[in-house]
């Protein structure tokens, strides 16, 4: 009987093959999929970021509008009169039992607490603390030691240039859209990024409650001045003219300016831009009373005008 036996063939690559096929990623391909998930972080966590921001900044409208309807309905009922606030937006200015740090906002939330029966809508998700009116960032929110993320207008003295809001007439105020009766206190709350191509801007914004019921964000400079925070601002988009406010500094010194910015042709027929402005200035145990009008050049830009400001004011509390 002939047997016949079949040779198992084996290849010689098969161990090389099975060790090759166990050792799983080389180290190249584990800095490439580390570095791929790194870049789609670093595009997907901005985006998500900004998403929230913009969640956020549209419920602070929704708090800001019944708020804006609250103080309507008040000034209905006491003959067309807004409130009169003697607080200022400085921590400190209004203490209470409940909130120890009170101020303008504080005030303002105990003149509307029989408009305004939901204490939420006060609190902005955002708010971080603002540094330029003494409610520092690293202390928590505003909310949490005033009873509000939101600024009234401000009750400092309206003098021949300033705006004149606190316990006027709403029916009294000339461009009532210019007026801003309630905002963000912070001035980075809502912040955000836009890209032009390659260029990446940075741009701030508050959310801001008007006079005539619409509720819009605006464009917020902020500056610094030997370690203390300003937050300034226009009313009109393209910030030629209209009402202007520059207020900030620290529990110790407060800056509170209000009025306009105009541009108009001078004796030699060149056109200069003019920022008239009252307030007061407090500081270095003085208390500055301010009626003076700043003239710039046509082409300055309003945020080196505001600078230009407050180097002003805080030289004037540095004699």
């Amino acid at each position: 009987m002939l047997i016949t036996r079949h040779k198992k063939h084996t290849d010689s690559r098969g161990p090389e093959l099975k060790r090759s096929t166990d050792a799983g990623f080389t180290l190249v391909e584990l800095l490439v999929v580390i570095a791929l998930i790194t870049i789609l972080l670093a595009i997907f966590v901005p985006v998500m970021v900004q998403s929230r921001n913009r969640a956020r900044s549209a419920a602070c409208l929704s708090n800001l509008r019944q708020l804006s309807s609250a103080l309507i309905t008040y000034s209905q009922d006491w003959d067309d009169k807004l409130p009169s606030l003697t607080a200022t937006p400085f921590a400190g200015s209004a203490p209470s039992n409940e909130w120890p740090q009170g101020s303008s906002a504080t005030q303002l939330r105990a003149v509307l607490s029989s408009y305004v029966k939901n204490s939420g809508v006060y609190k902005c998700g955002n708010d971080c603390g603002s540094p330029e009116y003494a409610y520092g960032a690293s202390e928590g929110s505003v909310f949490s030691r005033a009873g509000s993320s939101y600024l009234p207008w401000s009750a400092a003295r309206s003098g021949r240039y300033g705006v004149a809001i606190n316990g006027a007439k709403t029916g009294a105020l000339s461009h009532m859209s210019e007026h801003a009766l309630i905002r963000d206190y912070g001035s980075d709350w809502h912040g955000f990024r836009t890209r032009s191509g390659l260029d990446v801007e940075a741009l701030t914004v508050a959310n801001a409650a008007f006079a005539d019921g619409h509720c819009a964000s605006v464009p917020v400079f902020t500056a610094s001045a030997s370690d203390r925070r300003y937050s300034c601002w226009a009313t009109s988009k393209d910030g030629n003219s209209g009402s202007v406010f520059i207020s900030g500094g620290s529990g110790v010194v407060q800056v509170e300016l209000s009025g306009t910015r105009n541009s108009s042709a001078e004796s030699a027929g060149q056109i200069e831009t003019r920022l008239s402005l009252s307030g007061t200035v407090i500081g270095g145990g003085s208390v500055h009373i301010v009626d003076r009008v700043f003239v710039l050049g046509a082409d300055t830009r309003l945020d080196a005008a505001f600078r230009q400001v407050i180097a002003w004011a805080d030289g004037l509390v540095s004699r």
